[in-house]
């Protein structure tokens, strides 16, 4: 992800939050979301070893909405 956002490949970056939103968050609690913890997990960590990058990302958003 550090390698995605430090990149210029906007078509990418929204393809990858594209994919966050419709097949990780949206997620139910009958589903299995070992998904959604693994993507908590790398955002957070993201956002605390790469904060500059996480900061001008399109997915700052999405933490709260993995739970």
């Amino acid at each position: 992800m550090e390698l995605l956002y430090d990149g210029n490949s906007t078509v990418c970056k929204e393809k990858f939050r594209k994919y966050m939103l419709e097949l990780v968050v949206a997620r139910t609690e009958d589903t299995d979301n070992a998904l959604k913890k693994f993507f908590k997990t790398v955002i957070t960590k993201m956002s605390q070893e790469h904060s500059e990058s996480y900061l001008s990302s399109n997915i700052t958003d999405l933490l709260d909405q993995l739970g």
